[in-house]
């Protein structure tokens, strides 16, 4: 017994004393965490049918010295299927890898930052959070951030006949003004002196401003043939109407899509299945074999402080490439549990006109934030 009171009382020290020097360092921790069961219905064939369960840990630590330079990282654990752990455990690489981990100095109105980045973006409309090793020079003061970039896309060993580094170098700027709009703008050139690999401009411009209690929205995007699926220069143009309605809010948004440009469609926010990033998401990339025009109509509702519902129809229309006709169909919820767990739910459907498959998808989200 008194060997047991005795660790007792030695743990209790030990965390005693490294939490203050947690808090002398300026170290703080935070985190999320969900666990997910899926219904996919012919996402890869017409006879194609699967359910099952997925989740993930993260933990990120933010660490600040007593001059205010810092450092930022996040670890993501067991993320995957469940599978008896084959996916979750042991050396598969979805047991534990890194999403961000990079320094900053602030000097003034100019922070500097190096390291792992996985927020390298322009706009939602081109390319928003890429993951990148990187320096970057960050500008801040009042409502302007003005951000200048060199990424390293791949490193080349000097003098060893395997070729040149291959670096993207850009300029993004965050600017708002005094009657609420905002303005976000960006250039990225990829520089590749070897044959055979991609290089060139992508460029993107975003405004946003209220007019009469509504928000609108709209932007352009641009990228050069290297990024795109075609052999020509691509680009696009989008337009966002919010109106809200009471409780509820409803949205129009509509754009078109020219020369094999894709949007980072995770990121704008337009479709449930046919994206590559939300929880029912089969993959489809609309307009990457030509033109595409493109409208989604959504309502959102807020039922009461902690139940928010929405639903929508999309269309979108391809051209040159696929000459798909796309309707999709879905909808979604989420409830408060309580104060950092919530519980969502999606669904949706899409119609290809051409392709032998309709995807139906659902998901049930558990979400836990601290």
């Amino acid at each position: 017994m008194k060997k047991v009171i005795v660790a007792a009382a030695g743990l209790m020290l030990a965390g005693a004393m490294t939490s203050t020097a947690f808090a002398d360092a300026g170290v703080s921790f935070s985190g999320d965490a969900r666990a997910r069961v899926k219904y996919f219905n012919e996402y890869t064939s017409s006879s194609s049918e699967d359910l099952f369960f997925e989740s993930r840990a993260r933990l990120a630590f933010v660490g600040e010295s007593k001059g205010g330079a810092y450092v930022k990282a996040r670890f993501k654990l067991a993320n995957g299927k469940w599978d008896g752990t084959n996916q979750t455990k042991g050396t598969h690489s979805r047991n534990i890898s890194v999403d961000y981990a990079y320094l900053g100095v602030p000097l003034g109105a100019v922070t500097v930052e190096a390291g792992l980045y996985d927020d390298r973006g322009i706009t939602p409309f081109t390319i928003f959070a890429d993951d990148v090793d990187t320096l970057q020079f960050i500008y801040q003061a009042d409502s302007t951030k003005l951000t200048a970039f060199m990424d390293m896309v791949h490193e080349n060993t000097l003098n060893a006949g395997v070729g040149e580094n291959v670096t993207a170098w850009g300029l993004v700027l965050d600017q708002g003004f005094s009657c609420g709009a905002n303005l976000t703008a960006g250039i990225r050139y990829q520089y590749n002196p070897n044959s055979g690999g991609p290089e060139g401009l992508i460029a993107g411009l975003d405004v946003t401003g209220q007019v009469g209690g509504m928000t609108l929205s709209g932007g352009l995007g641009y990228k050069d043939e290297d990024f795109t699926a075609t052999t020509d220069d691509g680009f696009g143009l989008w337009a966002r109407l919010d109106a809200p309605v009471g409780a509820a809010t409803l949205s129009v948004i509509a754009g078109g899509t020219f020369d094999g440009y894709t949007p980072d469609w995770g990121e704008f926010d337009a479709f449930y299945v046919t994206t590559d990033y939300t929880m029912i998401a089969d993959g489809y990339m609309i307009g990457e074999a030509g033109d595409a025009f493109w409208g989604v109509l959504r309502g959102t509702y807020q039922a009461s402080e902690k139940l928010e519902l929405a639903a929508q129809i999309a269309y979108a229309k391809e051209d040159d490439g696929r000459d798909e006709d796309i309707f999709e169909i879905g909808a979604r919820a989420s409830y408060k549990i309580l104060d950092g767990a919530s519980l969502s739910a999606m669904v949706g459907y899409a119609d290809y006109d051409e392709a032998d498959r309709s995807p139906l998808g659902m998901a049930l989200s558990l979400d836990v934030k601290f």
